[in-house]
């Protein structure tokens, strides 16, 4: 299995401690992360790194599904330490 299966977000699911809201999914690309993370149930992260995380920064479905954009991993504990 490989993303975008739903199969693989499953299985990041059932390895994660938490529920799947607790669990934030990192990834550059709009078809491949970002959307069947969050259709998984998953808050999602897109990062700004490489051609396909510039690419997709902008993209409005990203916008729309993706609790954050960043630029960094480095970003992630301010982040998380506000959210609800």
């Amino acid at each position: 299995m490989a993303k975008p299966d739903a199969d693989f977000f499953s299985q990041v699911i059932a390895m994660a401690p938490g529920t799947p809201h607790e669990t934030v999914y990192v990834g550059d690309h709009r078809d491949n992360d970002i959307i069947p993370a969050k259709a998984a149930g998953l808050r999602t992260a897109l990062i700004r790194r490489g051609p396909w995380g510039h690419l997709w920064a902008d993209d409005l479905a990203v916008v729309r599904s993706a609790d954050w954009i960043i630029d960094s991993l480095a970003n992630l504990p301010d982040l998380l330490a506000t959210a609800d």
